[in-house]
C-alpha cells in the first residue's frame, strides 16, 4: 500500500490505514463500552493527510456520529525525541521497538527505520 497515492503525500504514507485502524478498533470496543481510542501520533506525523488534526478532528466526528467513543492523540503536537524521554520507557523495551514503513519487519533504510535510529542513537543507544 505504500507509494503515496495522494497528493503531497510521503512516499511511506498508507492511504485510509489509520482510519481502518481507529474504525476496527471503534467496532470491536463499542460493543465492549469503551469510551475512548487513543492513537498514537506524532507532530512528524503531520506530514501525512491522517497525522493531521484535521483528520482527527474528522474522525472524532465519525465517531461520536455512530457512538460515545472519544479520539485521543496525546502526543500529536510532541516531538518523537521528547516523548521518548517524557516516558522514561527503559532501553530493554524500546529497543524491541521500530516503525518500518516497507514491511512486516525493520528495513533500516525507509523513512521509520531511519527516524527510529537516530532517536534511538539520541537516547544513548
Amino acid at each position: 500500500m505504500a507509494g503515496g497515492t495522494a497528493e503531497g503525500a510521503a512516499p511511506e504514507f498508507w492511504p485510509f490505514r489509520n482510519q481502518m485502524l481507529i474504525t476496527l478498533a471503534a467496532m470491536y470496543y463499542a460493543q465492549r463500552g469503551a469510551v475512548e481510542i487513543t492513537v498514537g501520533t506524532v507532530r512528524t506525523d503531520r506530514q501525512h493527510p491522517d497525522g493531521r488534526a484535521r483528520f482527527l478532528r474528522a474522525m472524532r466526528g465519525v465517531l461520536r456520529t455512530q457512538a460515545a467513543i472519544e479520539l485521543r492523540a496525546p502526543a500529536a503536537a510532541e516531538q518523537t525525541l521528547a516523548l521518548a524521554r517524557r516516558s522514561n520507557a527503559p532501553h530493554s523495551l524500546l529497543g524491541w521497538t521500530f516503525s518500518c514503513h516497507t514491511g512486516e519487519w525493520a528495513c533500516g533504510q525507509c523513512g521509520g527505520c531511519r527516524k527510529h535510529a537516530t532517536v534511538k542513537a539520541a537516547l544513548g543507544f
